[in-house]
C-alpha cells in the first residue's frame, strides 16, 4: 500500500465510523410534553380561578365538570368547549401574547352563572438558565 494511500485511510475510516455511530445516536430535537393542568368546573365557580402561564409555554387544560353541562371559553385565544357532566375535556393551549385573559363558562349553567369565570395570566416567555460556568483565576490581573 502506498503511504499516501495508508494516510487516507487511516483518517477516512475513523471519520466515518464516527459519522455512522454519531448519526445513529442523535434523537430529533421534540417539543417537551405540555404541562396539565386540571381545572374543575362545578356549582357556578371554576377551580382553581386563576391559572398562570408564560407566553409561549405549552399547556393542557383537563377541565373536569362535577355536576351538570357547562362550557370553557377563553375568547382571547379561539377556545370554546363543551365539557358534559362528569367528564373531563382536554384542552391543549400555547398562548402567544401577555396579559390578563378571562376564562369562563360560555352556556348559561344557572341563576349563578355569570359568577363563573376565572383567569389566565400570561407572563413573559421564562428565561432558560445557561449551562456555562464562569470562574476567576485570582492570580490572574484583568
Amino acid at each position: 500500500m502506498k503511504p499516501t494511500r495508508k494516510i487516507f485511510v487511516r483518517i477516512t475510516v475513523p471519520l466515518v465510523v464516527l459519522l455512522f455511530s454519531a448519526v445513529g445516536v442523535a434523537k430529533p430535537v421534540s417539543d417537551p410534553e405540555p404541562r396539565e393542568i386540571k381545572v374543575t368546573a362545578h356549582r357556578f365557580e371554576f377551580s382553581p380561578k386563576t391559572i398562570s402561564v408564560s407566553r409561549g409555554e405549552r399547556v393542557r387544560l383537563a377541565v373536569t365538570s362535577e355536576d351538570a353541562d357547562h362550557r370553557f371559553a377563553i375568547k382571547e385565544f379561539g377556545i370554546d368547549q363543551a365539557i358534559e357532566a362528569g367528564q373531563t375535556r382536554m384542552i391543549e393551549l400555547t398562548p402567544d401574547k401577555e396579559g390578563r385573559f378571562q376564562f369562563s363558562c360560555s352556556v348559561s349553567c344557572g341563576d349563578r352563572h355569570p359568577e363563573m369565570v376565572g383567569e389566565v395570566v400570561v407572563t413573559g416567555a421564562p428565561v432558560e438558565a445557561s449551562k456555562m460556568k464562569v470562574t476567576f483565576d485570582p492570580a490572574t490581573r484583568g
